[in-house]
């Protein structure tokens, strides 16, 4: 499904909000490109939807939500969730 909504990317001098798309099926981003000024470091984004739903972006590749990926435990047999890129080819899987 498609969803539309904004796409905003907070940085230490401003903010930059775009219109934008995310395909839910893979997670896949399609904002909408401007030229900004410089605004310095960028200090997160993310995508809001016209529905109301939030999706965290991915900091290595931008072009991705994040999703939630359930793990064992190292110690006992529990299990934990943590937020992965949704983009199997992302680089920030090999950091794990």
């Amino acid at each position: 499904m498609i969803i539309k909504g904004l796409f905003t990317s907070e940085w230490d001098q401003g903010m930059v909000v775009t219109d934008c798309t995310l395909n839910t099926e893979t997670g896949e981003l399609f904002p909408e490109v401007v030229d900004t000024k410089d605004m310095g470091s960028l200090i997160s984004e993310k995508f809001e939807g016209d529905d109301g739903s939030e999706y965290e972006v991915c900091s290595s590749c931008h072009e991705y939500v994040l999703k939630g990926k359930i793990f064992k435990d190292k110690v006992g047999c529990g299990l934990h969730e943590e937020q992965v890129c949704a983009n199997p080819n992302c680089d920030s899987h090999e950091e794990k």
